[in-house]
């Protein structure tokens, strides 16, 4: 669903973003350069807060991103131009390379870790951080 401005049809964006909330088929979404802007991003992480199903998103070329934790955040406009090829466009092809993007569990092919810790009486504290 890429590049086709669907958040500059505002009504229409809300829509779709709502429809993701209990949206149980689709994992991986890539609505890259689609003119949404802070609200839309801001509507559309609200939405999919409570989605379990959707573990890869694009946002490149709006005015929000995924971040490393895979949290969706707002981001200026001046970021978006600033970054609108950080995300694997290929120019001379117009094509994207998902190996290039950042943050998507799918492309990136990351994997859930799940320590289980047992018998226990004293708190345990593990903080874990990779960032290239």
């Amino acid at each position: 669903m890429s590049w086709n401005k669907i958040g500059s049809a505002k009504e229409i964006f809300n829509k779709f973003a709502l429809n993701m909330s209990n949206n149980e088929s689709i994992l991986h979404l890539d609505i890259s350069h689609n003119n949404i802007d802070k609200h839309g991003i801001v509507e559309l992480d609200r939405d999919i807060k409570h989605n379990t199903t959707l573990i890869g998103l694009h946002l490149a070329g709006n005015e929000g991103l995924v971040d490393g934790c895979g949290y969706v955040k707002t981001i200026t406009s001046t970021a978006v131009m600033s970054s609108f090829n950080e995300r694997g466009l290929d120019l001379d092809s117009n094509q994207y390379n998902c190996n290039m993007r950042k943050n998507c569990w799918i492309c990136e092919k990351w994997v859930p870790v799940e320590f289980k810790i047992q018998n226990v009486e004293e708190p345990v504290f593990i903080h874990l951080e990779w960032y290239d």
